[in-house]
């Protein structure tokens, strides 16, 4: 008889060991030695997802079906809503994750949350660094985050349509 929280490290373990395969065997592939600006890139975004994670937490897909009250809890509910643009996502270690700040007390999808996405595309916004962008402050809200704004949804749409406008 297996324990269920033990299967599941097993498999996290499996799934971490076979990212770190993939990044190997495509970092042997490569031409060229990875750059330091990449490389800090890279690291910058893991410091970003890690406040995600440690401030609002990450979701599995079955997390959110429960969160979410689904009477079916999978991954179909999560997948579904991340491909009609209704959830935000980041993908890591070969799975999505979901930031938790998306929901409310009650397990709602925020408002803010799809117009956010549909902008996103609009302005050519990869969907996973427009849910980081949240979590910067930026001179459009005076330096405070766009996620400590959620509940505000004109004022994070306005600011995040004047920063994702700027070409640089």
């Amino acid at each position: 008889m297996s324990d269920p929280a033990v299967m599941g490290q097993v498999g996290a373990l499996l799934r971490r060991r076979q990212a770190v395969k993939e990044h190997a065997a495509a970092l042997s592939r490569a031409r060229d030695v990875v750059s330091p600006a990449a490389a800090a890139a890279a690291q910058a975004r893991e410091n970003l997802i890690r406040v995600v994670r440690d401030e609002f937490g990450l979701h599995t897909s079955t997390q959110v079906a429960t969160l979410m009250g689904s009477r079916s809890p999978g991954r179909s509910l999560a997948s579904g809503l991340r491909t009609a643009g209704k959830l935000l996502f980041i993908r890591r270690l070969n799975a999505y994750q979901y930031p938790g700040f998306q929901f409310d007390g009650s397990g709602h999808i925020r408002p803010v949350i799809a117009p956010l996405i549909r902008l996103a595309k609009e302005r050519g916004w990869d969907v996973e660094d427009a849910g980081l962008w949240l979590l910067s402050g930026t001179r459009y809200l005076h330096g405070d985050r766009p996620v400590d704004n959620l509940d505000n949804p004109e004022v994070v749409l306005e600011a995040a349509g004047e920063a994702w406008a700027q070409k640089w």
